[in-house]
């Protein structure tokens, strides 16, 4: 599991990421309204039951935007999501981070 360096906190690199991410898009769009996107990360749970097995306990949470995504959005301008139609896609309450983007 990848860390933010620096900090002292838990917060999973991917978390920065989708939290930057969401700011950038409140800073070009404004608020975001009912289209809010989880950034949280939790792990996979497997038990071992034994002979190498594995079960799945709990599949984990991924944050709603990723870093290619994140990225994309920090490099792209606020006249161009508005033109793209990127901060109307972010107000759709089934937006998906990955097609914020693309």
């Amino acid at each position: 599991m990848s860390r933010a360096r620096g900090f002292e906190s838990n917060i999973e690199v991917s978390e920065l990421y989708c939290e930057e991410a969401v700011a950038r898009l409140q800073e070009c769009c404004g608020e975001l309204g009912t289209a809010p996107f989880a950034c949280v990360y939790r792990a996979a749970v497997y038990s071992e039951p034994g002979c190498g097995e594995s079960v799945l306990l709990d599949p984990g949470v991924d944050p709603d935007i990723d870093a290619s995504v994140s990225r994309c959005l920090q490099r792209t301008s606020c006249e161009a999501m508005v033109a793209r139609g990127i901060c109307a896609a972010a107000r759709d309450p089934k937006a998906q981070g990955a097609s914020l983007c693309l």
